[in-house]
């Protein structure tokens, strides 16, 4: 490990009150309440209008409603009291529909009242889904990137349901006529017709609505969606309103047309079917298989039942927002992008106590790093497990700290009988406790034990304390700097300097991989420089804490399957490989794209992708290229093979990619022989 400045002994952090993130809504919210008087005033007014029997009305939409939502269960992230408060804006609909029909009779007089009754019909679809139409422009930075497509068939409902018991009481203030039930949101067949209702009507036109959403980067498929559920909605609507003033040829056209009503209500319960299906396909391919990700079992962590159910409709809004992503135009890539970052780090933060007194947010750039079920340091300063109280065996002796990172601490050491400059890292007491912990620590010991190359940090013990039950592992002791320490000295890198210190780091690295070990957290800080006796950089790569150890077929052995199972959330952000941060399935070309951002930083001074914080920083690598190095840094004439051969290892793709740290060395040889030659094959950063 690197001897460089001693590191500062950081105050113990200040404790916080943090507000309980998992209890759910409170009974008594101010949203609620609102909601609350809301239905009460909407109970009053059509009571004071019909009379009693507006509650059965009332009684049979909310049940109705109900229903679709149990129905849609697996789907839904629309929760009931948001259900429940579009409900009430149908509601307040009615009354902008029944003002817009006065000046349609006003306006249409001369052409009779079978022609007022067709367009009061299209208004009426129309004004129904003005709540939703302004949901969807007002709430596009949020809330409309975490709807399924059931969400909008639901959200259809509940404003034809609240629409369809208000205009009732509007339109027949002195009762019902008999046999006019199409303020129900029934099914019912009367005189061979099927009578839908608003409740129907205005969930198919939804419906379409989502679908147009859903798949609005192919525009005529997402056009024609939108146009048949509205069209088919407002023509059976018009076909009931006009059939009830007429019977005549028209009548029996638009009824044709319609199928008497069972062309509405089949569509209807076919957009149903096919947004389950759709949603179901998301929510089990879009969210990332992170282990913070899935949902704890037997409610470990979690304060009952209410909070339970909110992780899993968060879980379930990250999926579609995660969709909306990789489909949006680049307009509101930004928007959903952030959309998914708060929802990412809500979810990795939410069931895990010892998480919520530090965000991903408050993640520093020289710290953001994750590790799975690690992310919070100095939980226990101050307590009886101080690490200075460690009982290592007697002939090591500890001398300062060198560095703290996410698992512990790493401190300078020697050994008392031989004199031997040491470095030992000490796993932190708080996560001595946790096995997978101590096994990823045991790990590390295991998998650099296993290699033996100049480049490579080697160890030469490790052990758990008796007393305490510390891990440790007892590493050479490396004089000099990292790189991060070098980049951030602003000291620039001769390309001299940069195919000397690289042409090391793959040669390492090639070692390793032919021994089935991947590095999986390269970056600058873990790339050591120290000097030979001729005033050469030697280079030794350290910090095999979250290594992976392959069989010859490419998968992890069966010693290590439940430590490094694919789907854990480890690595740095800012240098980690697109199919490190889906939680697939990893090999050497990991390494590749990782040592690529490295290379990426040395010349352009920066990452190639940062976000605003580590989750946006994840997403940025899977769904986004950098630019290159020739537009970034014009003023460094870098040449054509080197711009190529690093965005070639950051290529999304690992097929378009160097395939070996062999290969990828070979060429660096090409081009730090002849520079201005032929440059390696196009990169395809975008596949």
């Amino acid at each position: 490990m690197t001897e460089s400045k001693p590191a500062k002994a950081k105050s113990p952090l200040p404790e916080k009150k943090v507000k309980n993130q998992s209890q759910g809504v409170k009974p008594w919210s101010l949203r609620l309440l609102f909601i609350y008087a809301g239905v009460a005033f909407f109970i009053l007014i059509a009571w004071w209008q019909v009379g009693p029997n507006i509650l059965s009305a009332i009684a049979f939409n909310l049940a109705v409603l109900a229903i679709l939502a149990v129905f849609a269960t697996f789907t839904r992230t629309l929760v009931l009291r948001r259900m429940l408060s579009l409900f009430l804006w149908g509601a307040f609909m009615t009354g902008v529909a029944v003002m817009a029909s006065r000046l349609l009779v006003k306006g249409l007089a001369f052409a009779g009242p079978g022609i007022t009754e067709i367009a009061m019909a299209m208004v009426e679809e129309v004004i129904k889904l003005l709540p939703l139409i302004i949901l969807l422009i007002a709430g596009r930075k949020f809330s409309t990137f975490t709807m399924g497509m059931t969400d909008f068939i639901l959200a259809g409902a509940a404003l034809g349901a609240g629409f369809s018991c208000l205009e009732y009481s509007a339109a027949h203030p002195h009762g019902a006529s008999y046999g006019q039930l199409a303020w129900l949101p029934t099914a019912e067949v009367m005189n061979g017709r099927m009578i839908s209702g608003h409740l129907i009507w205005s969930s198919l036109a939804a419906a379409g609505i989502g679908f147009g959403f859903f798949f609005k980067t192919k525009w005529k498929v997402a056009a024609i969606g939108a146009a048949i559920g509205l069209a088919v909605s407002m023509l059976d609507h018009a076909a009931y309103n006009y059939s009830l003033v007429s019977q005549d040829w028209l009548a029996s056209i638009l009824n044709g047309i319609a199928l008497n009503g069972y062309l509405a209500f089949g569509l209807w319960v076919a957009s149903i079917l096919i947004a389950l299906f759709v949603d179901m396909k998301i929510l089990i391919k879009a969210v990332p298989q992170f282990s913070e990700f899935k949902v704890p079992k037997g409610l470990e962590g979690l304060d009952g039942l209410m909070a339970m159910w909110d992780f899993v409709i968060d879980r379930r809004r990250l999926a579609y927002s995660l969709h909306h992503y990789a489909n949006a135009p680049e307009t509101l890539k930004k928007d959903a992008a952030v959309t998914s970052s708060l929802l990412a780090q809500t979810l990795i933060n939410f069931h895990m106590p010892e998480r919520r007194l530090r965000t991903l947010d408050a993640m520093t750039r020289e710290d953001l790093t994750l590790v799975a079920g690690i992310n919070d340091m100095g939980a226990d300063r101050g307590d009886p497990d101080s690490l200075s109280e460690i009982d290592l065996p007697d002939h090591y002796k500890l001398l300062s700290p060198l560095s703290e990172g996410g698992m512990g601490i790493i401190y300078s050491a020697e050994h008392i009988h031989t004199g031997q400059k040491l470095a030992i890292k000490l796993l932190h007491p708080t996560f001595a406790r946790q096995q997978k912990a101590v096994d990823r620590f045991r790990h590390e010991a295991k998998a650099v034990g296993a290699l033996k190359h100049p480049n490579l940090v080697s160890v030469s013990d490790f052990g758990i304390t008796e007393r305490r039950r510390i891990p440790y592992l007892v590493m050479e002791l490396i004089p000099g700097e990292n790189l991060e320490q070098l980049l951030k000295s602003g000291q620039a890198m001769s390309p001299q300097r940069f195919f000397a210190v690289f042409d090391q780091v793959f040669d390492a690295l090639s070692h390793a991989h032919k021994r089935m070990v991947i590095h999986r957290d390269m970056k600058p800080s873990n790339i050591l420089l120290t000097q030979t006796d001729h005033g050469h950089d030697f280079v030794k790569i350290v910090d095999f804490g979250i290594a992976k150890i392959m069989t010859g077929e490419g998968e992890e052995s069966s010693n290590t399957q439940e430590l490094t199972r694919t789907g854990d959330l480890i690595g740095s952000p800012l240098y980690m490989s697109p199919e490190q941060g889906l939680g697939t399935k990893l090999d050497a070309r990991s390494d590749i794209y990782s040592v690529g951002c490295v290379m990426y930083e040395c010349i352009a001074g920066k990452p190639p992708l940062m976000g605003n914080t580590a989750v946006q920083t994840i997403l940025m690598h899977i769904n986004e290229s950098p630019p290159s190095l020739r537009e970034i840094r014009p003023d460094l004439n870098i040449p054509a093979s080197i711009d190529n051969f690093i965005m070639k290892t950051l290529a999304k793709n690992p097929e378009h990619r160097f395939q070996s740290m062999d290969e990828m060395r070979e060429a660096l040889h090409m081009i730090r022989a002849n520079p201005q030659g032929p440059a390696p094959n196009p990169p395809n950063v975008m596949v």
